[in-house]
């Protein structure tokens, strides 16, 4: 019965969709493109009638589409079998993208059928089960997508997504979505590039080798010696990249980054994202991770982080300071928070590994105030990935008093990779 209530309803609303020539494509890859393009094309802009649309065109046995909201542009491609009247068709038709996304997002057939109907403005969708018709605005593809891009570097994804989520936790939060405090700069030397977001209490650092070479602590001259490009991007658009790569990158080995007149760009093998940049001039960030006046101490990354942890369980809804005390002579470190009514905690731990050229008889006594919810980004940020119980995080500390930063280092050589993490003191 219900079949030919379909059926019915179909021949109705013209030529019968069944006697249409149809394209046709996987519905799982249909699905994971519009779940990706969702927050892109879903969010609400000043700008006219082209945010909030998916456009699709067919070329080269391929469903290609794309969306934007000024900021960001993803484009992919989807193989499709279509007929020969469609395949160099390069007009875009735009549809409503969550109109679309909440009618296939819950289908279970393995193929969607599409038909433009140019003259009527729509497109018609189905999957044997359901029938849709969509209205469409036409549309051609932006040019940025049909123009060449410099491709500059590529990178491993498993390195490429690690070192996001890295980055991403040195903000705690966005509040100018344009502002360089809340944006993440991206360098580009002729052997590495370096990926570095703050929020002004504290500074994430990565440098990864491009060159078959590791980066060693204090050894970046070479390495840094020619600057090629740098971007600077919006936490938001970062946060997306790595969402987006993971939904539809395949089995790619390489992201590739690169770039368009104005916009920086990242791509895989069937997919780029166009992401504006943030016109504003950076701080000088390698006066903050300057360590040489500094020295530096080892800890035992399974004592530092469950203390840093266990003080945050009782520091969640303030931002109440954490006292750290490091005794050199007595190769020790104390952690105190005292929250009042929140509640008391107080943690030693043995240090080592201190600079061999410091005077044994001055050696440093330092206390400072810091946020303990930044030292635990910090002591995540530059713990290894095999987590070993005896594995070491090296901090840099100041030697002349309360207003330079604390620096976490970790050197990755499997991954040609180190990384610097700085926190800020605080005022008592």
């Amino acid at each position: 019965m219900m079949e030919k209530i379909l059926t019915k309803t179909i021949t109705q609303c013209g030529k019968s969709f069944e006697q249409k020539k149809k394209n046709t494509l996987n519905a799982k890859d249909f699905i994971q493109t519009m779940t990706a393009m969702q927050s892109i094309s879903t969010r609400r802009t000043i700008a006219g009638d082209n945010t909030g649309y998916v456009f699709l065109s067919f070329e080269n046995f391929s469903l290609n589409m794309h969306t934007s909201d000024l900021e960001m542009t993803i484009a992919n491609s989807i193989e499709c079998n279509f007929f020969d009247e469609l395949k160099n068709n390069e007009e875009a038709y735009g549809v409503q993208s969550k109109k679309i996304f909440d009618i296939v997002r819950e289908t279970t057939k393995q193929e969607l059928n599409f038909v433009f109907e140019k003259n009527e403005n729509s497109l018609e969708i189905d999957d044997q089960s359901f029938f849709a018709r969509l209205p469409t605005i036409p549309y051609i593809t932006q040019e940025e997508i049909k123009n060449g891009i410099e491709n500059i570097f590529s990178i491993k994804k498993e390195i490429f997504l690690e070192t996001l989520i890295i980055t991403n936790s040195a903000i705690a939060s966005v509040q100018k979505n344009d502002s360089v405090f809340n944006g993440i700069l991206l360098e580009v030397y002729e052997a590495a590039v370096k990926i570095t977001a703050t929020d002004g209490y504290c500074l994430s650092n990565t440098t990864i080798s491009l060159s078959n070479e590791s980066i060693v602590d204090g050894r970046d001259t070479e390495t840094m010696s020619n600057l090629i490009s740098s971007f600077v991007i919006s936490k938001r658009a970062f946060c997306e990249i790595g969402k987006i790569i993971q939904l539809l990158s395949g089995k790619e080995i390489d992201i590739v980054v690169g770039k368009t007149d104005e916009k920086l760009v990242i791509s895989g093998e069937r997919f780029s994202i166009f992401i504006r940049q943030i016109k504003e001039k950076t701080p000088d960030y390698n006066k903050i991770l300057n360590t040489s006046n500094h020295f530096s101490i080892s800890l035992n990354s399974q004592e530092l982080t469950p203390a840093l942890r266990r003080i945050n369980s009782l520091n969640s809804d303030s931002f109440l300071p954490t006292k750290f005390i490091i005794d050199t002579k007595n190769k020790e470190m104390k952690i105190i928070f005292d929250g009042g009514i929140n509640g008391y905690i107080e943690e030693t731990m043995y240090i080592d590994c201190l600079d061999a050229n410091i005077n044994e008889n001055n050696l440093p006594h330092v206390e400072f105030l810091a946020n303990s919810s930044y030292m635990l980004n910090a002591a995540n940020a530059t713990s290894g990935k095999g987590r070993e119980k005896e594995e070491k995080i090296k901090i840099y500390l100041p030697l002349d008093g309360k207003k330079k930063p604390a620096i976490f280092f970790k050197e990755d050589p499997e991954y040609k990779r180190k990384r610097k993490y700085a926190v800020m003191p605080v005022m008592g």
